[in-house]
């Protein structure tokens, strides 16, 4: 939900990411079809709408961030919608 653009080498197909909590570097090797996939997720997602949001591989329909400290909760209504 947090991971940055810079952590993903879509060209060698490998993310290369420090935890948040540790900093511990997490290294994992990409299949093809991920590949694929995370860049089409790239070019379809909306604009950003807020500062924060703009280095973020994934953003919300709305252009947001997945992790809120707010009450919105988008992956809880991204879930509920999806069960409708």
């Amino acid at each position: 939900a947090t991971l940055p653009e810079s952590a993903v080498d879509l060209v060698s197909g490998v993310v290369a990411y420090a935890r948040p909590k540790t900093g511990i570097i997490r290294r994992a090797i990409l299949w093809p079809e991920t590949v694929q996939a995370i860049q089409d997720a790239i070019d379809q997602r909306p604009k950003a709408r807020q500062k924060e949001c703009e280095g973020l591989v994934f953003r919300t329909a709305r252009g947001r961030q997945w992790i809120s400290n707010a009450t919105a909760q988008p992956v809880a209504a991204a879930i509920i919608a999806l069960m409708k």
